[in-house]
Formats: structure tokens, sequence, C-alpha cells
């Protein structure tokens, strides 16, 4: 079994003398989530007071109290928004195309019907008509399936666009977060700037949770960078798999405030007898 690839992370403080190290201020690995206080008071909690008898709230005056404004949105959260987005689209997409298989002229017939036979006419200009009708009637088919096909590719692309960009946003959120718990984290990554990186490990490192972690780890082992380079990107994924589930940060040491043990006293000495004492008692009175 493989072992986890610890990764140092920043100092633990020393807590005051007589207390005891508490868990809130105890450094968080990965996946850290903060707490938020809403500060909202309990009703007839606050100075005493009795929640039945509220007094009325002097008027605000424009532009102040109100609500809160609302937090701004991870990069990562704003990525799995996308991602939801993109699955509504591609299935609105499917739903609109042409089954699987199915040719843009076997849609078009499917749309406007067969072409007109001139064994169904009973005159050759009514036969001429039809076909001249439905000649005019391909064409704007065929441009609304083109105009359909050309509007389905821009939105993959803006899609893909966009995607891409919120990728980009949470992996420099997470690059932050990592920098925090990292010492040397800037100096590892400006030290591998120029070391070359493929396109397929890029985009693993990106799309990783542990994005943060990950770039640190191959810039501290360029030799670990280099196996990625020349794998496949199957085998590729598989790996950055296997160092995403075994990386993590060291956890810091908790310092304690525990009082230094007693020095136990050494068995080396031999113990003394009455005689021995006496005898040194002498020499120290008489000589």
């Amino acid at each position: 079994m493989d072992e986890d690839l610890i990764v140092l992370g920043a100092q633990a403080e020393t807590p005051a003398a007589g207390g005891e190290a508490s868990e809130a201020t105890t450094v968080q690995t990965e996946g850290q989530t903060a707490e938020v206080e809403t500060g909202a008071a309990t009703p007839g909690e606050e100075g005493g007071e009795s929640a039945a008898e509220p007094k009325p709230e002097p008027a605000k005056a424009e532009g102040e109290g109100g609500e809160d404004k609302p937090k701004r949105r991870t990069g990562i959260q704003r990525m799995q928004d996308q991602i939801g987005r993109l699955k509504d689209e591609i299935a609105s997409l499917r739903s609109a195309a042409p089954a699987a298989g199915e040719d843009r002229a076997t849609a078009i017939e499917k749309e406007i019907g067969p072409a007109p036979k001139e064994e169904d006419f009973k005159d050759w200009a009514a036969f001429e008509d039809a076909k001249a009708e439905y000649r005019i009637n391909k064409a704007i088919a065929v441009q609304r399936h083109a105009d359909r096909e050309a509007e389905a590719t821009r939105r993959q692309t803006a899609d893909a666009e966009a995607h891409r960009e919120a990728a980009i946003e949470a992996f420099q959120d997470r690059l932050d977060e990592t920098r925090g718990k990292i010492p040397d984290f800037d100096k590892a990554l400006a030290a591998a700037k120029d070391r070359e990186v493929k396109p397929h490990v890029t985009e693993l490192v990106i799309e990783s949770e542990k994005g943060g972690l990950l770039a640190y780890y191959l810039a501290k082992n360029p030799d670990v960078l280099t196996k990625l380079n020349g794998m496949s990107e199957r085998d590729a994924t598989k790996e950055v798999g296997r160092l995403e589930a075994r990386l993590t940060l060291a956890k810091p040491k908790t310092a304690t405030a525990a009082p230094t043990p007693a020095k136990q006293v050494s068995g080396s000495s031999k113990p003394s007898s009455p005689d021995s004492d006496l005898d040194a008692w002498l020499a120290k009175q008489y000589g």
C-alpha cells in the first residue's frame, strides 16, 4: 500500500501558558470549511429585556443598515453552476438535434415530406407547381438546419470557453488557499516556471480538487512531472488520481502547556547504611 505524500504546512502557534490548545485554532488540512457566525440575537436574551415588549427601532437613514451584501461566490462554486448550465444546454441541443446516425437529408425529408411524384398528379402543370413549391420548402429547411447547427456549434464553443474560465478561476482559488498553508509555495512555483508541462497534464492539475497541492508537489518533484509528461492522457489521468488520493498537508504539531515531567531518581548509586554514614561523619570530624 502506498504511503501518503506529506507536504509541509504552516507552523502551529504556541498557546498561552497554563491553557490548552483550542480546536478552533488548529490549522486544518485540505478541505477546511470556515465557520461563519451569523450574529443573530435571540429575542429576549440581550440586555435582560423581555421579548414580550419589543421597542420600536429608530428609523434608519437612507443607505444605512439593510441586509448584508451577498458574499462573492468562489470560483469553484461558479464552475459547478456552469457545469449545471452546460448539462441543461446539452440536453436541449440533443432534443433538437436529429437522431443518432440520421443525416441532414433524412431529417429534412421527415420535416417537409417526400418529393412529389408525377403519378400523383393528373396534369403536368400541377406536377411542376408542386415540384417548385417543394424546392422552395426544401431550401428553407436546409437553411434552417444549417442555422441550427451553426448556433449549436457557437453555443458549444461559448460554453467551453466559459467552463474553461470558471475552471481557471477555481484553480486560482485553490492556489490562494494552498499558498496560505505552505511557506515556500511561491518560491517553489517560481523555480519551476520554465519547466515543460504538457497540455493534458496542465488540464488535469487545473481540474483537480487538489490543484494547489498538485502544482506545489510537481514543482518540488520534477521527476514526477517528467513521468506525467511522457504518459498518454488516459494513463496520466490515472496517475494524477493516485497522487490526489495520497497527497495531503502535514498536520501541524499542537503545542501544549503541560509541565515538564519530574526527573526520575537515578538508581546508579548504592543505598547508604548506618555504618557507612557513621564512618563518613568520623572521617569528617577527626580526619
